[in-house]
């Protein structure tokens, strides 16, 4: 590894990388800013104060990797605060500046963070200015317009640790989230009565059952001031078929109805928990890529890359994606940080308030959802990510897709039978399967054309829709 240059406070005044790269940071935010710093050899080599930040880049054995003569560039992209670096044709996540709260109008946003707690006041901000600043667009967006009223059966009281049968109307957090390969406690018509009385869920026979992540949620529910708590495992009588069928019919209504969803995307199942609450749950395990570049100066790398990509278990299940894609405001527990979706805005632990202006497929999807004229592009994309993802029954395909076309019904004149719009052919919509999807059908005939608004003819088939 090659030594580190020395850093006086004249190199510092005069080193024109230094310089180079304060200027990128400063661009205006409706500027886009692209520089050469010039070789590896030569950016690496003279002064130590900005060594650091890029030798992250370069990684220490750059001059046998053959990097010397190799250019390092920095992009600052219109509307966007960030910085990328470029080297070898490879693009480096995204650095923030760190914001100087002791220094007035500084151009800073990123935050760095405490590994092991999240600051509760921030979730609470985020819901509050949702609420304040933008109104209708989400408290009920126009996708809602095309789902029934949510009748959830009953719900956790976050005061009274107990199941209460639900009112119509009121105001509650829902929780989505993994089982996992993991026993997880659910209700069922022998203990239901004794689910209701005061304290139930607090008692030590019962609460030791309950699994960690759902158990968060119920103390999170009452720090974000919220007191009803609606979850599967407890809400849903899981033995009592017509009840339990009446409940998975509405889940669509349910989470979309729900005043935030709490996302638990960390963890392989239920047991990992909401960490990082401090007296409330475990302290979380957060590693920050932190970086000086000069007198004071930081940056950070952001936590989530530019459009949340990830391979988590979470976003491999199909319930899940129905659950994300019907919930108006959503808090993600992902990456041992958090962040915040909804129909306005994306706000990020790590940065501060400022809404990044990154892709959400999401925020893509409820926008088609609200439109006044059918969007056939969206609607075949959620087909196919439907048709990707995992189901423990492979039946529950027709069940979420039923949901999709329910909030969906509304821009479609006409419906949907059997999942395809009655307003275009089915030639049209899918004119194409992909090879390897040939497997059988997951219902008969008759089983399809009795639920009638259920799913695409590639939803049908194990595989994946093209």
């Amino acid at each position: 590894m090659p030594n580190r240059p020395s850093g006086t406070r004249e190199s510092r005044v005069f080193c024109h990388i230094c310089l180079q790269i304060a200027r990128v940071f400063a661009t205006a935010l409706s500027d886009e800013c692209f520089v050469t710093l010039g070789s590896t050899e030569q950016v690496l080599s003279g002064c130590g104060v900005h060594f650091t930040f890029l030798l992250r880049l370069t990684g220490p054995t750059w001059r046998e990797d053959g990097l010397k003569k190799k250019e390092i560039s920095l992009l600052k992209p219109k509307n966007r605060t960030y910085l990328r670096a470029f080297l070898n044709d490879s693009l480096y996540p995204p650095l923030e500046l760190v914001k100087k709260d002791t220094v007035p109008n500084h151009v800073g946003l990123g935050r760095v963070l405490d590994a092991d707690w999240i600051d509760h006041a921030t979730l609470r901000c985020w819901y509050e200015r949702c609420r304040q600043d933008h109104g209708r667009e989400c408290d009920a967006p126009r996708y809602m317009q095309g789902l029934a009223p949510a009748k959830p059966s009953l719900l956790v009281d976050t005061r009274t640790n107990c199941l209460v049968s639900a009112r119509l109307g009121v105001s509650y957090i829902a929780l989505s989230y993994v089982w996992g390969q993991v026993d997880c406690f659910k209700t069922k018509k022998s203990m239901l009565a004794k689910l209701k009385l005061p304290n139930s869920l607090s008692r030590k026979h019962i609460s030791q059952h309950i699994p960690t992540t759902i158990r968060d949620a119920i103390r999170i529910t009452s720090i974000l001031g919220e007191r009803y708590l609606w979850v599967d495992s407890l809400c849903i009588v899981q033995d009592e078929d017509d009840s339990r069928q009446g409940q998975l019919n509405q889940m669509c209504a349910i989470y979309s109805h729900a005043s935030i969803t709490l996302i638990a995307v960390d963890g392989a199942n239920c047991q990992y928990g909401l960490r990082g609450f401090k007296g409330v749950t475990k302290p979380r395990r957060l590693e920050q890529e932190v970086v000086s570049i000069g007198d004071g100066d930081r940056c950070v790398e952001h936590i989530f890359p530019l459009d949340c990509s990830s391979s988590a278990p979470y976003y491999q299940r199909g319930w899940t994606f129905q659950e994300q894609v019907f919930s108006k405001r959503r808090i993600y527990f992902e990456k041992e940080s958090v962040r915040w979706e909804c129909s306005c805005s994306r706000w990020y632990e790590d940065l501060e308030f400022g809404d990044r202006l990154d892709r959400s497929n999401v925020r893509v999807w409820q926008t088609s959802f609200s439109k006044f004229y059918p969007c056939l592009n969206s609607y075949s994309e959620m087909v196919q990510e439907l048709s990707n993802l995992n189901f423990t029954y492979k039946e529950d395909v027709l069940q979420a897709c039923a949901g999709l076309t329910s909030a969906l019904s509304r821009n479609f004149v006409g419906g949907f039978v059997s999942g395809l719009p009655e307003l275009f052919s089915t030639s049209h919509c899918y004119g194409n399967h992909g090879k390897s999807a040939p497997e059988g059908l997951i219902q008969d005939d008759l089983t399809l054309l009795k639920h009638q608004t259920l799913c695409p003819a590639g939803l049908g088939l194990v595989g994946t829709v093209k």
